[in-house]
């Protein structure tokens, strides 16, 4: 929850339709294809979706954890730090 609530409070939790950006990039969000090369406004959008999507399919937020894809969506996030 407090990633959750984190990513709340930094505004990368985001008001879009979510569903409709999911149909054009289904390997992005399933395997993660593809995160090296997202802009910043599009993590924001992943990490939407993943959170979203928890909602409906509870466990998917942990799986996307689990499987590193959230550390590598983090890691392409430091990049912007820079």
């Amino acid at each position: 929850m407090r990633f959750i609530d984190a990513c709340y409070k930094h505004s990368f939790v985001q008001s879009f339709d979510w569903q409709e950006w999911v149909r054009n990039r289904e390997r992005l969000v399933s395997d993660g294809e593809g995160i090296e090369r997202l802009c910043l406004a599009d993590i924001g959008r992943l990490i939407t979706v993943h959170i979203r999507s928890d909602r409906f399919c509870e466990g998917r937020l942990l799986k996307v954890m689990q499987s590193g894809q959230m550390a590598r969506i983090l890691t392409r996030l430091e990049e912007f730090q820079g």
